[in-house]
């Protein structure tokens, strides 16, 4: 099994560990000494990583969800390793959540980065996201696809609104730069 991404928990509810996820569908707690544990198994090829910056749907803020292209499936990992799934994605390939206060993100750099491969990294700023407000942006991994950008939304039940809005070439990954991405704290 090879190794195919890499996120951090910083609220705490994963351990503040590292997240791996592998080609074998492993998901890994991996700890500052190095200690490695299974978190979760998906059955299946898992690449990307992100953490619910607020309560998406009934997942609770800091919930950690996983994407795999080969499934297609959109995955909650519960800190207990439980395996459920929010939704579908055509080629879901990256996981990057909308803060919900996206509009008072101002600065120049703060935005939404995608590795267009293999051409370049694309980016949109903040603003372009405002009616996105809390909810997902997932990239389908899918050469030359007409839409594989995509916004989703998740009601109280759990019910999935997918809009299509925008393409790449052939999405690899993606983040959301935000002001906390940016300030620069003193290392004591």
């Amino acid at each position: 099994r090879s190794v195919r991404g890499i996120g951090f928990d910083t609220t705490g509810m994963y351990g503040d560990n590292m997240i791996v996820t592998t080609t074998a569908g492993d998901i890994y707690k991996v700890g500052t000494a190095g200690q490695t544990t299974l978190l979760a198994s998906t059955g299946g090829d898992t690449e990307g990583i992100g953490f619910a910056t607020q309560k998406f749907g009934t997942y609770a803020a800091g919930t950690l969800f996983t994407t795999s292209e080969g499934s297609e499936e959109v995955n909650a990992i519960s800190p207990t390793g439980l395996v459920t799934l929010a939704f579908s994605i055509p080629d879901a390939e990256s996981i990057s959540f909308v803060p919900a206060d996206i509009a008072t993100e101002t600065d120049s750099i703060e935005g939404f980065y995608g590795v267009n491969y293999p051409y370049n990294v694309l980016f949109a700023p903040s603003s372009q996201f405002d009616k996105y407000a809390g909810d997902v942006i997932v990239t389908g991994e899918a050469p030359g696809a007409t839409n594989n950008i995509y916004a989703i939304s998740l009601d109280s039940s759990n019910v999935a609104t997918i809009t299509d809005i925008g393409s790449m070439y052939q999405p690899e990954d993606s983040i959301f730069v935000t002001q906390q991405t940016v300030d620069r704290k003193s290392v004591v």
